[in-house]
């Protein structure tokens, strides 16, 4: 929602608050999107070697996404 500013103002930062949370609770959908902010710059230091380590660790999750991003950018 704060990443895609869906009727609200796009908030990179708490969406990716919002990402570590769900992340450390299990959530491989955000830890793959950690990996988009990552890869993009989206309101972080843009960082491919933190990025490809969240694609990696969201891919062993079972995210069919985060697997074909690690094709598409590594």
């Amino acid at each position: 929602m704060y990443e895609n500013g869906l009727g609200i103002k796009k908030d990179y930062a708490r969406a990716k608050s919002y990402y570590e949370q769900a992340a450390a609770q299990g959530d491989p959908n955000a830890v793959h999107n950690l990996g988009v902010l990552y890869v993009q710059g989206l309101g972080v230091k843009l960082d491919y070697a933190r990025a490809k380590s969240y694609y990696e660790q969201a891919a062993a999750q079972g995210d069919k996404d985060a697997a074909e991003a690690l094709r598409e950018y590594f």
